[in-house]
């Protein structure tokens, strides 16, 4: 049977939980992304060496609000960026995955 590694960093895109706060992935290098937060634009190097996972959702927004595990702010939900197409259908800002939750080390 083959054992299936669990990924410990997000992909480009994906929404995390950082600082007490909702960011999305914006660039990526080997060990260290840069995020933006969603409640005001602003952008952070993060350096995954200095984080641990605390829980990893990997489960669309969508899913995690309907569960009550997440709660996002109209504004926030409208600072995903997701594709070309987000103009043209802004609901699905809510399939983004939400990789999980990181704290500082």
């Amino acid at each position: 049977m083959e054992q299936t590694q669990l990924i410990k960093t997000p992909r480009l895109l994906d929404i995390i939980r950082i600082n007490s706060r909702w960011a999305q992935i914006c660039s990526l290098a080997p060990k260290r992304n840069n995020i933006k937060y969603l409640d005001n634009n602003s952008r952070e190097d993060i350096q995954w060496e200095n984080y641990k996972l605390i829980w990893n959702f990997r489960l669309p927004i969508w899913h995690l609000i309907n569960a009550g595990k997440a709660t996002f702010t109209t504004s926030e939900i409208e600072n995903i960026r997701w594709g070309p197409e987000e103009n043209a259908l802004p609901r699905l800002r809510l399939e983004v995955h939400v990789f999980g939750e990181y704290a500082k080390k």
